[in-house]
């Protein structure tokens, strides 16, 4: 394999787990707090890290020592932990795919062409043009779309 190839193939998922952990609302708030607080946070987002890190440890170290998924482990401990699972999922998938669909919308009206539709109307059309595209199958043109931006994002 050669080593572009490699190298291509090894920042996919990466690529992919950036877009998914560093959306358009981190990058905002981001940018937004460190112009107000300078270094002023960078004690609470350490502390924050520190509490995230053991139970994104453990989530790891269980799939991998065991072979199973999370949701596997969770079923063997409780079966309410599922329907609880699935319930907190959609709420906060629901509120989340809102949240970043309306940013998105808001990013495109600095665009001149999108400046002239309000940011709402340009989030029903993410969606929209989103879900199509997942409609047809084409899961790998979403994929393709999604590491173009977060590139473009991180350069």
């Amino acid at each position: 394999m050669n080593l572009t190839k490699g190298i291509q193939k090894s920042l996919g998922p990466g690529i992919l787990l950036a877009g998914a952990a560093i959306g358009g609302s981190h990058l905002l708030s981001s940018t937004t707090a460190s112009v107000r607080f300078g270094f002023s946070l960078v004690g609470l987002i350490l502390f924050t890290n520190l509490l995230k890190y053991p139970f994104l440890l453990v989530g790891t170290r269980f799939t991998a020592s065991t072979g199973k998924s999370l949701l596997e482990g969770f079923k063997e401990r409780n079966s309410l932990y599922l329907p609880l699972f699935l319930i907190v999922s959609l709420i906060t998938g629901t509120f989340t795919i809102a949240a970043v669909s309306f940013v998105s919308g808001v990013l495109l009206t600095n665009i001149p062409f999108f400046s002239a539709f309000p940011a709402m109307d340009l989030s029903i059309g993410i969606l929209i043009v989103s879900g199509m595209i997942l409609i047809l199958g084409k899961y790998k043109a979403l994929d393709r779309i999604s590491k173009f931006l977060v590139s473009l994002l991180t350069f």
